[in-house]
C-alpha cells in the first residue's frame, strides 16, 4: 500500500507541474487586465480571458478528481465494510451507558448518590452530567437564541421573493461561463 502510495503522489507531483504551467498562463492572463473595462472591445477581450481561466480552472479540477476520487471511493468502501462492526461495538458500548446510567438513577431513588471515578490501566471512567434540550414553544425563545435559516432566505429569494423583514436583497450581476459541446 505505501509503495501504492508513493507511486500516486509522484504521478501527482507531474501533474502538479502541469498545473503550475497553466497557473503561468493565468499570471500572463493577469498582467492583461485593465484595472476597469472602458468599452465593448475590452468587455469581449476580458470575457475571452475569462472563458480561458473557467478552462483552466475544469483542467485542474478534473486533473484534482483522477487522483482524489478513486480514493474517496476507496475511503467509502473501507467505511462501509467497517460499518456493521462498528454499528455493533456501538450498541454494545450503549448498552453498557445505559446499564450504569439505570443504575446511578437507582441510586439517585434511593438518595445514595455516589459519583465513583474508576481507574484501569488505560482508561478512566467517570461520570459528568449533560443536559437534553427540547424546545417546547419556539415563540418564547429569546431573541439571542436564534439565528436565520440563510438557504431557505436563498430559496425564497430564487422563487421571486425580494422583500423579507429585516433582509436586505441586492440584485448582483454574475458572469456565468459555459463550455460548448
Amino acid at each position: 500500500m505505501e509503495l501504492q502510495i508513493k507511486k500516486i503522489e509522484a504521478e501527482v507531483n507531474l501533474s502538479i507541474n502541469s498545473i503550475k504551467k497553466a497557473l503561468e498562463k493565468l499570471n500572463s492572463l493577469e498582467q492583461q487586465l485593465p484595472k476597469k473595462i472602458q468599452n465593448e472591445k475590452e468587455e469581449k477581450n476580458i470575457c475571452l480571458i475569462l472563458a480561458e481561466t473557467s478552462e483552466i480552472v475544469k483542467n485542474i479540477d478534473t486533473i484534482r478528481k483522477k487522483y482524489s476520487q478513486p480514493v474517496y471511493n476507496l475511503y467509502k468502501k473501507i467505511n462501509s465494510l467497517f460499518k456493521p462492526y462498528l454499528e455493533k461495538a456501538k450498541s454494545f458500548d450503549e448498552k453498557i451507558r445505559d446499564l450504569l446510567i439505570e443504575y446511578k438513577q437507582n441510586e439517585k431513588k434511593q438518595k445514595k448518590v455516589s459519583i465513583q471515578k474508576y481507574e484501569f490501566d488505560n482508561f478512566i471512567i467517570h461520570y459528568r452530567i449533560d443536559y437534553d434540550i427540547e424546545i417546547e414553544d419556539e415563540t418564547k425563545i429569546p431573541r439571542q437564541y436564534l439565528s436565520p435559516d440563510m438557504k431557505k432566505i436563498q430559496e425564497a429569494v430564487k422563487m421571486g421573493i425580494r422583500k423579507i423583514k429585516g433582509v436586505k436583497i441586492t440584485p448582483r450581476l454574475v458572469p456565468v461561463v459555459r463550455m460548448k459541446k
